[in-house]
């Protein structure tokens, strides 16, 4: 599996409904927003939403640079760590009775972990992909303006 981009570059368009945000390399993320504040704060969500169904695919988009103009909007970490477990559990058919049984929590309690809407802290994440057989990686890199 590629690697899954943790930034998205974004245009805003001023509309008479609002502030349109568009993704080029993620158009299903596309969204209107109240105000541009309004947008930025939902942005990460629009993103976790429309990668879901792209990692189910293998079609992650690429990251790239943003032109002049655009705005840079981030995944966070905690979703992009969800996504990449969901998609893992997915494709070695991981099911959440026996990710509960692994981990020593409930079905219920296991559930909630496959709920992209459902809010996991990354150490759940982390004992659950470990629980998998898969190891979370971190690293970090500068920011290039």
């Amino acid at each position: 599996m590629p690697a899954l981009p943790l930034s998205y570059r974004y245009r805003i368009e001023r509309r008479t409904d609002g502030y349109r945000f568009r993704f080029p390399e993620l158009p299903e993320a596309d969204f209107t927003a109240a105000t541009p504040a309004e947008g930025r704060a939902a942005a990460p969500a629009k993103l976790s939403d429309a990668l879901f169904e792209r990692l189910r695919t293998g079609n992650l988009p690429a990251e790239a640079r943003p032109h002049r103009g655009e705005g840079v909007a981030y995944l966070l970490a905690s979703a992009a760590t969800k996504l990449l477990f969901i998609a893992k559990a997915e494709e070695s058919g991981l099911y959440p009775a026996e990710l509960g049984r692994r981990l020593g929590m409930t079905p219920q309690e296991a559930q909630r972990i496959f709920k992209l809407g459902h809010v996991t802290k990354i150490d759940t994440l982390q004992a659950a992909l470990l629980a998998a057989g898969w190891r979370l990686k971190l690293s970090v890199d500068p920011v290039e303006k």
